[in-house]
């Protein structure tokens, strides 16, 4: 397919979304976000982009009009059957949709790097920062990353894997340690392993987060499913569990995790919940391995919205070794090494220079030689402790006279 074809093939798309602007159809926000960057795609060709990423791109846009084309006939069904909660699910993006919408956002993000960014549950962007005091200024964090930023041993991802691919009805893993240590690195590590994208068609990444209410979190998972919001909160109200019950609010947890279930069950995948904070509500974590019971609401645990028997796998990371034990149960518990000395001063070098470069203020002489024969020193005195590295780069390349003696 030549190049003009590739661009005939991004208007015909761009010409459909723009005729069904006004209708409803599963993920269309993101079909949305997809056709604003159509026209940078044009651009690109047009600036003779190589054959292979030609290629790619001719791909994805086949696919991403059987895509939309199978949303829409989603929708036109929708049209003639009566809402109830399970009519109504035939409208929500289907698991194996969103897999083949997610794959296609990836080649895109191949091809416009600085365009459309990997989804991420409940981050308002991607942070290459590893975790932020928790507060007004908390950093939400996403898979999606740089991969020239990742550092760290590889044989701790691999220890990881390992442990993700077991052959089990369903494994989780546990990755432990207080801020700062590393432990969104390493998750990000094993998210975006080759072998992992392989093993998992689905992997979610759900930023989590301090205060995070149960209905809050359900609705991250769904809208990255595919699922619109305002779609999944009619089907919640008008659902007979929800109208008969005295607990409503109880009640709506139940049926958004059965909503979570049926969407998840027809599709092995790996979810990363990244930066748990459990103390409040350790019940609602407690071994996320649980199968849902067949005499009671599903309301209480997280893990009865995690269908079993897939060889489906989750990782957790958490401050406290105690409530990460509770959610993973018998399966296994890491915590991040620290840094060697190498390792640990090149992190180190690597915030000097960006915070140097955007500070516009010059390098003292014979300093960059100091820090080299430092090195020891300045891992030491930061224990080895990715943020605090970074944090005290940042912070010597923005003083005027640093003193490093």
């Amino acid at each position: 397919m030549s190049q003009e074809d590739v661009v005939s093939l991004a208007d015909k798309i761009s010409g459909v979304l723009e005729k069904e602007k006004n209708a409803k159809f599963p993920c269309k926000e993101k079909f949305d976000e997809i056709n604003t960057k159509l026209s940078e795609i044009r651009s690109k060709i047009s600036a003779s982009l190589p054959q292979d990423q030609t290629d790619k791109l001719r791909d994805a846009l086949h696919d991403l009009n059987n895509i939309l084309a199978e949303c829409l006939g989603l929708s036109n069904q929708q049209q003639n059957v009566k809402k109830s909660l399970v009519s109504a699910f035939s409208c929500c993006m289907p698991a194996h949709l969103s897999n083949k919408l997610s794959k296609v956002e990836t080649t895109l993000q191949d091809i416009l790097p600085a365009g459309i960014e990997q989804q991420v549950i409940g981050s308002p962007g991607p942070s290459s920062q590893e975790e932020d005091d928790v507060g007004d200024d908390y950093e939400w964090t996403c898979s999606y990353v740089d991969e020239s930023m990742l550092y760290g041993d590889k044989d701790e991802a691999e220890k990881i894997i390992k442990a993700l691919v077991k052959d089990e009805d369903f494994n989780a893993v546990g990755i432990v340690g207080s801020y700062g240590s590393g432990k969104t690195n390493l998750a990000r590590k094993v998210f975006i392993d080759e072998k992992v994208k392989d093993e998992f068609p689905l992997r979610l990444w759900v930023c989590v987060g301090p205060d995070c209410k149960k209905h809050e979190l359900l609705y991250r998972m769904l809208d990255n499913l595919g699922l619109e919001t305002d779609e999944v909160e009619e089907i919640v109200n008008n659902s007979k569990a929800v109208k008969d019950s005295s607990n409503k609010d109880s009640a709506k947890i139940g049926v958004l995790l059965f909503i979570l279930h049926w969407q998840l069950s027809d599709v092995k995948y790996l979810i990363v919940f990244d930066d748990v904070w459990c103390s409040t509500d350790i019940e609602w974590y407690r071994n996320l391995g649980s199968k849902p019971p067949t005499d009671k609401a599903w309301d209480d645990r997280l893990g009865y919205g995690l269908p079993k028997g897939n060889g489906n796998a989750v990782i957790i990371t958490c401050r406290n070794e105690k409530d990460v034990r509770t959610m993973v149960d018998t399966g296994l518990v890491y915590t991040p090494k620290r840094l060697e000395v190498d390792e640990g001063f090149r992190l180190f070098k690597r915030a000097f220079d960006e915070a140097k470069k955007n500070s516009n203020l010059p390098v003292e002489e014979g300093l960059e030689k100091k820090l080299e024969e430092m090195k020891k020193q300045i891992v030491d005195k930061c224990l080895g402790f990715p943020a605090a590295l970074m944090a005290a780069g940042r912070g010597l390349a923005t003083q005027q006279n640093p003193c490093v003696d």
